[in-house]
């Protein structure tokens, strides 16, 4: 069984920007793992792409499950849009799963 500490929010944002600022074109991105898989579950493009495409700046072992999720959704059909992401399978989606971390962050491409 999965076991999830849930850090306060507060929390999470200081371990986030603790760290030195670089001045680089990032949307940085702070969302506990559980919220990610939530989005990913919804098919949530900023989501997908963060997970896809992103490098993360915290360590953890979310993120290779993360992306492990993304695979997932791409084997069942993920497609995207212009303007979003679409799954090519029909029925209801899986619930989401809690995921190991407490927190993920993930940087972004701006």
């Amino acid at each position: 069984m999965l076991r999830i500490r849930l850090a306060p929010f507060c929390e999470s944002l200081t371990r986030l920007f603790s760290e030195p600022v670089v001045i680089l074109p990032l949307e940085i991105v702070g969302y506990t793992a559980d919220e990610l898989v939530n989005m990913l579950d919804r098919l949530n493009a900023m989501a997908i792409q963060s997970v896809e495409f992103g490098m993360p700046i915290l360590p953890g072992r979310c993120y290779d499950e993360l992306k492990g999720k993304v695979a997932d959704l791409k084997e069942r059909g993920l497609t995207k849009t212009q303007c979003t992401y679409l799954l090519a399978e029909e029925g209801p989606q899986p619930a989401a799963r809690p995921m190991r971390d407490s927190t993920a962050a993930v940087a972004k491409s701006a």
